[in-house]
């Protein structure tokens, strides 16, 4: 596990080289192993959010023996930019450990039977495929076309037809991809308190720990205590009301709610 723990050490300068608004006050602690104060260092940023940042932060709060926090960060990191690198091996060493931790074989509190399909149509570049696709289409075409000249018997060439059928499916699941409504899934930063209203006065209904993926139900909403609270769906079936800034978004965006 020590070389694990190095590798997520050393996987942060990746990114601290090239992100300006890191200090030197951050590296300094993160260096010494002072992760409280990296951490503090690192959130009063004044500018937040970009999957940098998010991976910085989740590094310093795997460091400190936070996982709940370490594998939100992770989690905000790979729905803005998936593809850094070090950061899904990074991010699923922390949910596994997480999971390890709560004794649950879930982090997805809203999962239900097409959540992997939405991970899955979320994660893979379905446009870019289906430019390649159509690229070979087109060779496929252009190729017995020079030596026959004749377009109608290159339409029915077998590898033309599996290109295209293969395009069109691609296209297809690009564009199921762009009907799914991520903008509804949310990860706990905060261990939270589910509460049957928006207030502190509302009954207890359950307490989710930090690194659970969540999703709201409704737009924020003043309570009675002048807190903001979201409705949640925290189980099949369940649904409360949680305090909005204990709340990162997914998809795109990592601004607290």
């Amino acid at each position: 596990m020590k070389w694990v723990q190095h590798g997520i050490f050393w996987s942060i300068f990746l990114f601290a080289s090239t992100y300006s608004a890191l200090g030197e006050n951050f590296q300094t602690s993160y260096e010494a192993g002072n992760y409280p104060s990296a951490i503090k260092e690192l959130r009063s940023d004044p500018r937040p959010g970009s999957a940098q940042w998010n991976y910085n932060l989740g590094c310093a709060y795997y460091q400190n023996q936070e996982l709940g926090k370490a594998t939100a960060y992770f989690e905000a990191a790979h729905w803005i930019q998936p593809h850094l690198p070090d950061l899904a091996f990074n991010r699923d060493l922390a949910r596994q450990e997480l999971k390890q931790k709560l004794g649950t074989d879930s982090l997805n509190r809203s999962e239900n039977w097409l959540s992997p399909a939405e991970d899955i149509l979320r994660e893979v570049s379905w446009l870019n495929l289906a430019g390649w696709g159509l690229w070979w289409t087109v060779m496929f075409l252009l190729l017995p076309y020079y030596r026959t000249r004749s377009l109608k018997r290159c339409m029915g060439h077998f590898p033309v037809w599996v290109s295209a059928t293969a395009t069109t499916l691609l296209l297809g699941a690009h564009g199921l991809s762009l009907t799914l409504d991520y903008d509804s899934y949310r990860v706990v930063a905060e261990t939270s308190e589910v509460r049957s209203g928006p207030g502190e006065s509302f009954m207890k209904l359950q307490e989710l720990e930090s690194g659970l993926r969540i999703r709201v139900v409704s737009e924020p909403s003043l309570g009675a205590d002048q807190k903001s609270w979201v409705q949640v769906r925290f189980s099949e079936g369940n649904v409360g009301w949680i305090l909005s800034d204990h709340l990162i978004q997914l998809m795109g965006r990592s601004a607290l709610l």
